[in-house]
Formats: C-alpha cells, structure tokens, sequence
C-alpha cells in the first residue's frame, strides 16, 4: 500500500503538471486569437498614420477606442511598435516615442506575418510600468496602417494567472476533481490490498502449522516404530535366542523329544516375530491402495493384528468408489483405530466397515473392550497419546469429521466421515 501511495501520488503530480500544461497551452492558445481578433478587427480599422504620427485628433480616437474596447481586467497594456524598435503608441503615454531593442521573435512576426506570444520578461525597461501586474503574456501580430500601408508590431499584455486566464481557471477548477479521483481509486485498492495481505498471512500460518503436524507425525510415528520393536519384536527374537542357546547347550544330554521340542518353540518364536515385522512393515509402508483397493488393504490391516489375537471383522460396500485421496484417509482412520484397540482396549473382537454416506464414505471402527471415559482421554493426550487427535484435525482439513464415542466397560466406536 505504501508502494501503491507512492504510485499514486506520482501519478497525480505528472497529471496535475500535464493538466496545468494543458491549460496553459489553451490559454495561450485562446490570448492569441483574442489578440488577432483585437488587432484586426478592432485596432486596425482605426490605425492611421496620424494616429501614430503624434497627439492630435486621429491618436485620440484610437485612444479612445483602446481603452474602451480592449483594455479590461485581463489586459493590461497595448504597445504598437515600428520595425526600428520605436513605440508609436501605447496606453501608457509616458513609453510613447521611446526606443528599445525588439526581440528576434518579435522582428520574425514582422517579416513572416501570423501571431506569436511568450511570457513577458518584466525585468525590460519597456516593461516597467506593467511590473505591478503579476505574471503577463505578451502577444503580438503585425498590423497595417492606411494609407501608408506600412507594417507596425501590435502587442497586447495578457494577466497569466490561474484566476484570469480561462485555460488555468479550468486546470484550477478541474485540478482538486482529478486528484480527488486518484484518491478515491487509491482508496478503492485498500480493502483489496487488505484482503489480499490477510489471505497470504492466512496461507503462510496454515503451512506452518501443515508443517508442524507432519513434523508431529513424523516424531510419533518413529515413537511407535521403536515402541514397537522393542515391546514386540525384539523381546520375542530375545526369548528365542535364550530358547535355542539354552537347548544347545542340553544338545548332549537332552532326549530327542526335548530337542525337537526345544527346536519347534524356536521355530515358533521366529514365526511369530516374523509375522509381528510384516505387520509392522504394513503399518509403515501400507500395500497400494490402486492395487489392492480399500477392502483388500484393510483386510491386511486387519490380519496384521490376528497375532495379538484380535478377531477383526472387515465390511466395504460393494462398487464403493471415492478416490484416491479419500480411501487413503480411510485406510490412515482404520489404522490408528486399531492400533488403539491392541494397545489399550483388551478386546476380543473389532470391527471396520465402510459404507456410502452423503456424498462421501463413513468408516465405523468399533471394538468390545474395556472402553475409556473422557478422564481417561485427557490422561492420555497429556502422556503424548496424540494420534487421533492429529488424524481429527487432518479429517478436517480434508472436509471431514472424526468422532470418538466411548464408555468404561462397553467399548469405542469411531465415526470418521471423509468426503468422495
């Protein structure tokens, strides 16, 4: 805005300068033919050689003729000069008969004829008596005198100022019209420019806080990872190894039942932790939803947790398309619910299905455990139990809803609607 203001005041200075320049042109342009109109038709008829040849009857009546007819408010003085530089005449009787250097404009007039103007120079001693009139214009034309029929220098003194000139008087006038304009469009920009600041802070705060959630889910998800090898995994290739050094070392002694027992519990506990990294690897990575579809990626999820002897029921509806996006928000619900479910609620069973809903998919993930009670909820989040609450606001964002329902001794549901 301040560039903007900037701008805009740049723009009025050049178009109140063209403006004024614009006026002046008129108003040199309109003193001009006034001049040619006042020279030819007014002062000519009357311009004898008597008239110029000194006081007597014929110089006043051009006198006369001058100060009634044009000498007004906006002209000041009337000067007829000779090619010599010589005033014949001139309002001002006192510069009559005097002689001063014409300019070679002036003398240009003379020889080519037309009408010319330019801004007096009052500091010339033939200016001195207009001195006290402010800014003047001085425009001249050649005139002829009968019946010589010899060319003179006519010269009038137009006022240039704002309030005199007609040109400038527009340019006053119009002036404050123009920069009140440019105001107001300037003005016009500020809601946009406010607008348009408050969306760029708006989406700049909603990546970071993008940024900071992928950062949090980055951070639990290395925490479970590590959990769960070290809870699940490790312990069981742990216990393994004890088993299988333990029957090595009986090797000699041991009977070939406890040998081949001592080897079959061995080969179980590999089973079992090769099963627990392939759940884990799901998790992870899960299988492609393009290539296997929701129901078959769910049905992975869910006998990924049939070792911890969890019986996972998994129902989608038939021809259930939605799209990308929304089946991998499906499948990320489902996930987190059952992780909860084998982590917390000591259920036996557990059941995901996903049906059409208002334009969208609703997945109802629901278990028969132990349940919890809002207490409980808050307990957890403070313990850094945070997943389904950045699984809500990521639902949210995407133009869904998440909703947790759940009660001591009666088990959770999970409600997660995700547009198609």
């Amino acid at each position: 805005m301040a560039t903007s203001l900037v701008a805009m005041l740049v723009l009025a200075l050049a178009a109140v300068y063209v403006q004024r320049r614009l006026g002046e042109e008129a108003a040199v342009k309109g003193a001009r033919e006034n001049a040619a109109l006042i020279g030819h038709g007014i002062v000519e008829p009357v311009l004898t050689d008597h008239s110029l040849a000194g006081p007597g009857a014929d110089q006043t009546r051009l006198d006369q003729i001058v100060r009634t007819r044009v000498l007004s408010k906006d002209i000041v003085r009337v000067k007829i000069w000779d090619p010599t530089g010589r005033i014949l005449y001139s309002d001002e009787r006192r510069l009559i008969s005097g002689e001063y250097e014409l300019d070679s404009d002036d003398t240009a007039v003379l020889r080519t004829g037309g009408t010319d103007a330019s801004i007096s120079d009052l500091s010339k001693p033939e200016n001195r008596f207009e001195r006290g009139n402010g800014r003047l214009l001085e425009v001249y034309l050649p005139v002829v005198v009968r019946p010589s029929g010899k060319t003179v220098l006519f010269e009038l003194y137009h006022r240039f100022d704002e309030g005199s000139v007609s040109g400038l008087r527009l340019w006053r006038a119009s002036a404050p019209m123009l920069l009140g304009a440019i105001a107001l469009v300037w003005l016009l920009q500020v809601p946009l420019a406010w607008s348009m600041a408050r969306r760029l802070r708006a989406g700049h705060e909603e990546r970071e806080r993008l940024l900071r959630r992928a950062v949090e889910s980055s951070n639990i998800e290395r925490r479970r990872i590590a959990s769960d090898l070290h809870d699940g995994v490790v312990p069981q290739l742990a216990g393994t190894a004890y088993l299988l050094g333990a029957a090595r070392q009986r090797l000699a002694t041991a009977s070939p039942a406890d040998t081949e027992r001592a080897i079959g519990d061995g080969t179980n506990g590999i089973r079992e932790a090769i099963q627990q990294l392939r759940s884990l690897i799901i998790e992870i990575h899960p299988p492609s939803l393009e290539q296997v579809g929701l129901e078959g990626a769910l049905q992975e999820l869910a006998a990924g947790v049939a070792t911890v002897g969890l019986d996972v029921d998994v129902q989608v509806e038939p021809e259930l398309v939605l799209g990308p996006a929304a089946d991998r928000l499906l499948y990320r619900g489902a996930q987190e619910a059952l992780r909860n479910v084998v982590a917390h609620a000591r259920a036996a069973r557990a059941s995901l299905v996903v049906t059409s809903d208002d334009g969208g998919a609703l997945l109802v993930a629901s278990d028969d455990g132990v349940g919890f009670s809002p207490e409980d909820a808050v307990r957890r989040r403070q313990e850094g139990h945070v997943g389904l609450g950045l699984l809500k606001e990521l639902v949210k964002d995407a133009g869904g809803a998440l909703d947790v329902e759940s009660q001591p001794g009666v088990g959770t549901t999970v409600r997660m609607w995700v547009p198609a």
